[in-house]
């Protein structure tokens, strides 16, 4: 057996556990967003509680659009972050 069989026999054995290891990365990329984004909207919806703590809004309705905002914020920041990390891994 010559390298180049013993290379394309190692690179047979290995090549499904990397694409295994690159789903994985791709998953966590994922849940770590979908985390980011649920600690904007938390923080989002604190936000809406201390708007109608200090003024006349209901508190309910302050609640659901502080966290709508922070929705939005997380989403945003998800999303350009994502798309960095996708570019400097290229």
């Amino acid at each position: 057996m010559n390298k180049l069989q013993a290379d394309a026999i190692a690179q047979a054995l290995l090549e499904p556990h990397q694409r295994a290891q690159e789903e994985l990365r791709v998953v966590a990329k994922q849940i770590e967003r979908k985390w980011r984004i649920a600690w904007f909207t938390l923080a989002g919806c604190g936000a809406g509680a201390a708007f109608a703590h200090f003024s006349d809004a209901s508190s309910g309705v302050s609640l659901i659009w502080g966290g709508v905002a922070g929705f939005a914020i997380g989403w945003l920041v998800g999303r350009t972050a994502g798309s960095s990390l996708i570019r400097h891994s290229s």
